[in-house]
């Protein structure tokens, strides 16, 4: 007797759970999931930056944009707008560092993106263009080109060639091999 009691317990147990987990759940599937942030890498043409900023709610951020590869994801402010700056000592000592805008931008939803500072070696100035990097606008299997010459080029990548303006960019796709000829 003790041991169909043991048992005729674990089933109502069971039963119960059942019954009862459908009104546990329910709340949390309604809950929408929270909005991933947007995220931007970097990369210079003409020089590296170095000493660069811009704001987030926890603090500065330092920026980093190299030639030779891009930089580490940063994540963007809300509202998607950067604003990148360098800080100079004050005018006068107690003042606060000032900071002086450099250039910005302005992210959409969704990316990631990339964003290109064109430096100028002579006067340092720095322009900036926004690539959207998602997987929708350069999918696999695909090669991007841009066009960074003062003229316009025609760019053959297999059997597809394409005129392209200056600062413009192209996505083809991945020829068949291990090399991409251009």
């Amino acid at each position: 007797m003790a041991f169909l009691k043991r048992h005729l317990t674990r089933a109502v147990a069971v039963v119960a759970l059942f019954i009862a987990a459908p009104g546990v759940t329910a709340p949390v599937r309604a809950q929408p999931a929270p909005k991933p942030p947007v995220m931007f890498r970097t990369l210079a043409l003409g020089a590296p930056v170095a000493d660069v900023f811009y704001d987030l709610k926890s603090g500065p951020v330092s920026v980093a944009a190299g030639s030779s590869g891009f930089s580490a994801p940063y994540v963007a402010p809300e509202g998607g707008h950067v604003v990148f700056y360098r800080v100079l000592p004050p005018e006068k000592p107690g003042e606060k560092p000032r900071h002086v805008p450099v250039t910005a931008v302005q992210l959409g939803d969704g990316g990631p993106y990339l964003v290109l500072m064109i430096v100028n070696p002579e006067t340092a100035a720095i322009r900036t263009m926004v690539v959207d990097d998602s997987w929708t606008t350069h999918p696999v299997k695909t090669v991007r080109i841009f066009n960074f010459s003062r003229r316009q080029a025609m760019v053959k990548l297999g059997e597809s060639v394409v005129e392209m303006p200056t600062t413009q960019s192209h996505i083809f796709p991945y020829t068949d091999g291990d090399q991409v000829w251009l």
